[in-house]
């Protein structure tokens, strides 16, 4: 017996399930199509996070048949959940590092607390800073 297929809501092919996943419950999508949906997502922000509707967003775990390490960059998955967290993270809290040529995103645990501010710390730049007005932090009371 033949096995079922399902069209691929990117590319609109048909594929048997073992060669795709389920993402929602209206759409299938090829392992193709997920690895390039999912590329896309952290090369442009306005892409960001992969999905297949605007209220239902991937997550990596639900493909990990299809990201195989051959398909995807071998930082893939680490880049990937920095980048969740960092869309998942109240706008007040959102920190990046000021070096432009670094720009990392600063998780919370990162950051140090004084009586009267929080300053993030970039451990690759050695820079730190402000939490509240995301400029660079040299002390209490003082920005750069």
């Amino acid at each position: 017996m033949a096995e079922v297929e399902y069209e691929c809501c990117v590319c609109f092919e048909d594929f048997p399930l073992s060669q795709g996943t389920i993402c929602c419950w209206e759409h299938f999508v090829c392992g193709g199509c997920a690895v390039e949906v999912f590329n896309r997502s952290l090369k442009n922000i306005n892409e960001f996070p992969a999905s297949c509707c605007t209220a239902k967003e991937w997550h990596v775990g639900q493909f990990e048949d299809v990201l195989q390490d051959d398909r995807v960059d071998k930082n893939f998955r680490s880049e990937y959940h920095l980048r969740m967290e960092a869309h998942h993270t109240p706008l007040a809290l959102k920190t990046y590092c000021t070096n432009p040529e670094c720009s990392r995103f600063l998780r919370r645990e990162t950051f140090r607390e004084g009586p009267d501010y929080s300053a993030a710390y970039c451990k690759d730049c050695n820079i730190k800073v402000c939490v509240g007005c995301k400029a660079e932090f040299e002390r209490p009371g003082k920005h750069i």
